[in-house]
């Protein structure tokens, strides 16, 4: 008996884990298949062995984790067909209204025609033929689509929204347009919809009211309006043009960076560089690496060029070009500031007037740009200037150049304040202070100057030296003028007078009028050039004749001439008042007058 019983337990334990197991394996079986939640009615029919079920009105069906709602329904196996308001609901908000549906639950794959619609958080995809993988979670349309996301509108041909990655691609004729009616026409973008990101993947033209941005590459940053276009894009707005390997806006701060071969330009300015990055905000320009910039008024080169378009201030550094009108100034460094018309130019200063052909050198350079006032500083600085085919060059302690305005004129000047020094190899000359007009061409010297031409010294209480096509044309001596002319070693030619005017013809002194008091000394020579004796003349008026070495040939008197004639010992220790011979002052380099 007691073996009966435990034979009987032994069943019903066999009986109970089978039951269990095919309990689990029905479970399973049935998690796979599709499970119809609610339907008005339902009829079940079998065809060819196989049980199709036909459902009507307010069908809700469970696969999986995906619910089908819609109002009519084939199913058969693990496939469903369903027509009219045809709703797919998967568990993270994604939702797909369609008008018909085939559904493959064994693909996990659900085909949906006509007036689609997919929602996923805050966007929309619209389009009237979707294939979606249900496993994959990736929508694919192939007849044309419109995605809406917030301000954000994408429309094209074929399209794949990954809804995991919440990110969709887009082929062919694609479109968006954004907020500010910017659009974008492409063959191939992606839209990363989370974090509300265009990115173009191809070919890319951008369009927003006059500006026109063609890319290959980059992105568009809808929330922050920001953009990054890469591989050559080109931008276009009215009559600006911009290129570089890669370009940058960022809209809510004003701003365009250009990076690689960088080059803005349109009817009023152009820049260039390694690098441009404009500040639409604050009008400031900067330009890093072989910079180049130009406008109506100038044109900067440099290392690196800051440049605000609305003051017109500026900074450049690296060996630096600023060419203004007839001016360009080169220097390491140069600082403007527009709103007080106020430059400082640093380093190995080079500013050169084109139009009259001087330059200013100098260690550190000051000028405003509305009087075209320069001031050169520092302990090497002077002025070059043409002059007989040569080169004039002056030094001073103060150094001013200038340009003024009067009624129907505009003419430059120079003034020179202490100390002033001028050389070239045919003239030089001292003074204490210097005035230069352009008008006249006329070099102004006053306090005790003294001046060389060759074998000639000219000193008076002032001088004015008149140029000529460049060249020396005439000096004129007023007040207590005097003129030594050295005929050789140990003899020496005078002439005083209250006034004396020198000329000049072919660039060499032809002769010299002496006017009040004149006074001379000469050396006279004979036929075979022996000297022979010495003229101590006195009158009121005298001309004295140069011959092409520029040494005395002839004296005129005038106006009751009283002299004598005497030995040359004797003429030599016959000195005029007044004179001083200061040829141990006169300069003989450029390196001498800069000491």
């Amino acid at each position: 008996m007691r073996y009966c019983i435990e034979i009987k337990y032994f069943f019903l334990l066999v009986l109970f884990l089978s039951i269990s197991v095919l309990g689990n394996a029905q479970k399973d079986t049935i998690k796979d298949r599709i499970q119809i939640i609610n339907a008005d009615f339902l009829n079940v029919d079998r065809f060819n062995g196989k049980e199709i079920q036909y459902l009507y009105t307010d069908i809700i069906v469970l696969h999986k984790k995906t619910y089908l709602f819609c109002d009519s329904a084939i199913i058969q196996g693990n496939k469903m067909r369903a027509w009219s308001h045809v709703r797919i609901v998967e568990g993270d908000s994604l939702q797909i209204y369609c008008d018909t549906l085939n559904y493959n639950g064994d693909l996990l794959q659900a085909e949906c025609i006509g007036n689609v619609v997919l929602r996923h958080h805050d966007r929309q995809l619209f389009t009237p033929k979707l294939d979606y993988d249900l496993k994959k979670r990736i929508a694919s349309y192939y007849s044309g689509g419109q995605l809406a996301s917030n301000t954000t509108h994408l429309t094209s041909k074929r399209g794949y929204y990954y809804a995991k990655q919440e990110q969709a691609y887009f082929k062919d004729s694609v479109n968006v347009i954004l907020e500010n009616n910017m659009n974008l026409q492409s063959d191939s973008l992606v839209f990363d919809a989370k974090n509300q990101k265009v990115i173009f993947t191809g070919p890319t033209n951008i369009q927003e009211n006059e500006m026109s941005i063609y890319t290959e590459d980059g992105y568009h940053d809808v929330v922050n309006q920001h953009s990054y276009f890469n591989r050559a894009p080109h931008y276009t707005k009215g009559s600006q043009k911009a290129d570089a390997q890669t370009i940058q806006f960022f809209n809510q701060e004003n701003v365009v960076t250009l990076k690689t071969d960088a080059w803005v330009r349109d009817s009023l300015q152009e820049a260039k560089g390694d690098s441009i990055y404009i500040n639409n905000a604050t009008d400031w320009i900067h330009i890093i690496g072989n910079g180049f910039y130009k406008d109506k008024d100038r044109e900067l080169r440099g290392e690196h060029i800051t440049y605000n378009k609305k003051s017109k201030s500026l900074q450049v550094s690296g060996r630096t070009t600023v060419n203004e009108g007839k001016s360009v100034i080169t220097a390491d460094q140069l600082i403007y500031s527009g709103d007080n018309d106020l430059g400082t130019a640093f380093g190995h200063v080079v500013y050169e007037d084109t139009s009259s052909g001087f330059s200013i050198i100098c260690d550190t350079f000051y000028y405003n740009k509305k009087d075209e006032r320069y001031i050169p500083i520092g302990n090497k600085k002077y002025i070059a200037s043409p002059f007989d085919n040569d080169t004039l060059y002056m030094t001073a302690d103060s150094l001013i150049a200038e340009t003024r305005y009067e009624v129907a004129d505009t003419f430059k000047v120079l003034l020179a304040f202490k100390h002033v020094k001028m050389w070239s190899k045919k003239m030089q000359g001292l003074c204490d202070s210097l005035f230069f007009d352009s008008r006249d061409s006329v070099f102004r010297l006053y306090y005790d100057p003294v001046m060389w031409s060759d074998t000639s010294q000219f000193s008076g209480d002032t001088i004015f030296m008149y140029l000529k096509n460049k060249a020396l044309d005439q000096i004129h001596i007023n007040q207590k003028a005097f003129i030594i002319n050295d005929s050789q070693v140990g003899l020496t030619n005078q002439v005083k007078g209250r006034n004396i005017v020198s000329f000049f013809v072919d660039k060499k002194l032809n002769h010299v009028n002496v006017d009040g008091n004149a006074e001379s000394v000469y050396f006279i020579q004979d036929e075979s050039n022996a000297y022979i004796g010495a003229n101590i003349i006195q009158c009121s008026q005298m001309k004295i004749v140069f011959n092409d070495a520029e040494k005395i040939d002839k004296i005129h008197f005038y106006t009751k001439p009283e002299g004598k004639m005497v030995p040359v010992k004797d003429g030599k220790l016959k000195f005029l008042d007044g004179f001083e011979n200061r040829s141990n002052t006169k300069p003989t380099s450029l390196q001498d007058i800069l000491k």
